[in-house]
């Protein structure tokens, strides 16, 4: 399988504290380099991604993260780039693509190019805040990225889903294309008589009776999570719904264009209960159990129908989250291998709880660490043992990824450094 990529290049972002100059700019339009300017960075925006093949032969996934991006109109060369001004309208654009079919070749494609489509668009070039333009900026880059490609000679039937979310400082904004997904982990909301919000340094002050539970669709809490037992909580809001075949209004759109959804159900190995998945059946032997997807071109060959109306479609779904200061902690971004084996709680839960262990030096399960992590080291580690848990003790064979944003404000930690992470087929020989 090979060594995985090390840690301290599976992270990226700055500390809201830190303050230094870089020469590492992320393009501003598809046609800037990145790399001529020299600029001040100060925000609050830290990621860490991880990923393993798990049972498959071969690994699919792909990642991107762009952090920060500067909207043309407040990019600038002169000396006052690090103005508060200029810096809450930065943006991180984060994604994670689930290939299938094609050895990863769609979801590379799409990892690699989506942000500068992002860029091309014109509610990007004209972006002067607000979640409205960067809803409008990914709709249209994911529906005219599936139409370039579909341009494209591709060696072999194939596509991936995409989980992409863009961050800016008011806002979170998340389109999903299939059927991987987007969590929201949160402080509980406190009484009104509390003298002050949970955030994640009480969260981590308390590793050592922490349980961290939370509430699938913000209902439910429980008292006991798979990460253990105790007092404190986590909440758990779900930013993005999976595009399933049997949807009723995926169903209507594929039956619409002419094909069917069936129910293939099978026995797992080593397991007795039967499992249902729907599918979408193009003939006896072609059939996909997702209904958004990029590529897929054999799905999206109805000639009398616009691209949103094929059986098959690559526009997004938009959900748009005021961000919270006081409650926002972490966004998680996964394919559906992690969420086969794991619900929307579990893993707000071992997400919390394991971060707030590594801060504070409680992490034993790391078997040859003695001192404290650097910060460009914990997000990548939460995501490697959220992976080994989907994998190693929860069974998932699929491949599985999963990218972290640190979205509290209040953590004083070392500036990481602006940077670009585009990765796919990451287990090196």
């Amino acid at each position: 399988m090979g060594k995985q990529t090390p840690a301290h290049e599976r992270s990226g972002g700055l500390a809201l504290s830190s303050r230094r100059r870089t020469r590492s700019r992320l393009p501003t339009s598809p046609d800037d380099d990145g790399d001529d300017d020299e600029y001040m960075q100060d925000n609050n925006l830290l990621y860490g991604y991880s990923e393993m093949p798990g049972k498959r032969i071969i690994m699919e996934d792909a990642i991107c993260a762009h952090y920060p991006l500067i909207p043309p109109k407040f990019a600038t060369n002169d000396d006052d780039v690090s103005s508060s001004k200029q810096r809450k309208h930065w943006v991180g654009f984060f994604g994670v693509f689930d290939g299938h079919g094609d050895g990863g070749a769609i979801s590379k494609y799409v990892a690699e190019h989506v942000v500068n489509q992002v860029c091309g668009t014109n509610d990007w070039q004209s972006y002067m805040g607000g979640m409205d333009c960067l809803a409008r900026s990914l709709t249209k880059a994911c529906t005219e990225l599936d139409a370039d490609m579909s341009k494209l000679s591709w060696s072999t039937n194939g596509g991936s889903t995409g989980i992409m979310a863009m961050i800016s400082g008011d806002s979170i904004v998340v389109a999903n294309v299939g059927d991987s997904r987007c969590i929201l982990i949160q402080s509980p909301e406190t009484n009104k008589d509390a003298e002050k919000q949970t955030t994640m340094s009480q969260l981590t002050d308390a590793t050592t009776q922490l349980s961290l539970t939370s509430t699938e669709e913000q209902t439910d809490t429980k008292k006991e999570s798979h990460s253990g037992g105790g007092e404190k909580m986590v909440v758990v809001k779900a930013l993005s719904e999976d595009h399933k075949p049997d949807l009723p209004v995926e169903r209507k759109r594929i039956e619409e264009a002419g094909l069917t959804v069936v129910a293939d159900t099978f026995l797992e190995e080593g397991d007795d209960t039967e499992t249902t998945i729907y599918k979408i059946q193009k003939s006896t032997n072609n059939k996909i159990a997702v209904s958004r997807a990029f590529g897929d071109f054999d799905y999206k060959d109805q000639s009398d129908k616009p691209s949103d109306q094929q059986a098959i479609v690559a526009t997004p779904e938009i959900q748009i989250h005021a961000r919270d200061p006081n409650r926002d902690l972490f966004l998680v971004l996964a394919c559906d291998g992690v969420w086969d084996v794991m619900t929307n709680q579990e893993v707000g839960d071992f997400c919390a709880k394991t971060h707030a262990e590594l801060l504070s030096n409680s992490g034993n399960n790391r078997p040859t660490t003695t001192t404290a992590l650097t910060p460009e080291q914990v997000l990548p580690e939460v995501g490697d043992r959220l992976l080994k848990e989907c994998v190693e003790v929860r069974g998932t064979r699929d491949n599985v990824s999963v990218l972290i944003v640190n979205l509290e404000n209040t953590l004083n930690q070392t500036n990481l450094g602006a940077g670009t992470a585009v990765r796919a087929l990451q287990f090196d020989d």
